[in-house]
């Protein structure tokens, strides 16, 4: 089975038909080219982000590298709703967890076969994994991940598309999804610079990067997140329209060193996001999959002295 998606919930029409051995999609996913598709309304079936992480210097001297990839995904059939903390501002993703990054308590996670990001000069295979933790402390009882150290240039073509790939199992057909991803064009920091820093504890911290626009003109948002010192912890994600600068409010510091009084991890990144529906026409109906592709900085910060 082959769909064809658009960009941010948009699918295109199917490719196929009743001579494919699988055509969940005809009904009632594709009849035509006017489905719009998923919405962020619709039920969870999963996500998968797809990351490209540069390290400042100093991280790499400590034991990070200088670049690297990583993905992180996992598949459901059923979950209980995620609370929405959007769609203004900043989210206390610890204390009040939710989307896009919580995992619900209740959830029955599913084995898709292996994954398959496949652009233009790549393919990066992705099998799955079981009774896990993931790269950010998250349970799992199948999931996908991938921490591939100064391997970006071998896997990712920043402002290109990937399609994924799902081998398939005995719970999901073999699938493909032709244009799932969207990675967003490179860009550079620029204020504070790519290095140790610190933020304030009065006032709002003033942030700035290059504003680089999509080759085709795919929509980017801007995101902004305060990690733990071990980056495993997103304790503030904060996202916006993509403007190359964000003000991280003095409140949402002020909670943050509540839990971090030292300090932790600041990334910057812009982030494109597409939807597509996840439906096996047996037991799995309606739900959706978020596809994540983000370009992002990561930096130590400490706290400027009172």
């Amino acid at each position: 089975m082959t769909c064809i998606l658009g960009s941010a919930g948009l699918l295109a029409g199917c490719e196929g038909g009743e001579s494919e051995p699988y055509n969940c999609f005809v009904e009632p996913h594709c009849i035509d080219d006017s489905d719009p598709g998923p919405a962020l309304t619709d039920p969870e079936g999963g996500s998968i982000y797809f990351d490209y992480i540069n390290y400042s210097p100093e991280m790499a001297k400590a034991g990070f590298p200088d670049k690297a990839v990583r993905l992180m995904g996992h598949f459901v059939s059923e979950m209980d709703p995620m609370a929405f903390p959007f769609p203004s501002g900043c989210a206390d993703l610890t204390n009040t967890p939710g989307w896009p990054t919580g995992v619900a308590k209740t959830i029955t996670e599913v084995n898709v076969g292996s994954l398959e990001l496949i652009g233009d000069d790549s393919t990066l295979v992705v099998e799955p994994q079981t009774a896990g933790v993931d790269l950010i402390n998250r349970d799992h009882d199948v999931f996908y991940q991938a921490f591939l150290p100064n391997q970006t240039d071998t896997y990712i073509d920043p402002d290109s598309t990937y399609d994924l790939h799902l081998t398939g199992s005995d719970a999901y057909p073999e699938t493909t999804y032709p244009g799932a991803f969207y990675f967003p064009p490179a860009f550079n920091v620029t204020s504070p610079p790519h290095e140790a820093t610190e933020a304030p504890v009065v006032g709002d911290w003033e942030l700035t990067w290059e504003k680089n626009d999509a080759a085709n003109g795919e929509e980017q948002f801007q995101i902004v997140m305060l990690l733990s010192p071990d980056g495993t912890v997103i304790h503030q994600l904060c996202p916006s329209a993509h403007t190359g600068s964000y003000a991280v409010p003095e409140n949402t510091l002020n909670t943050f060193r509540t839990d971090y009084p030292s300090g932790g991890l600041l990334l910057r990144g812009t982030v494109t996001y597409r939807l597509a529906w996840f439906d096996n026409c047996a037991g799995i109906a309606n739900r959706r999959i978020d596809f994540a592709s983000m370009y992002s900085y990561v930096q130590p910060f400490t706290f400027a002295v009172e």
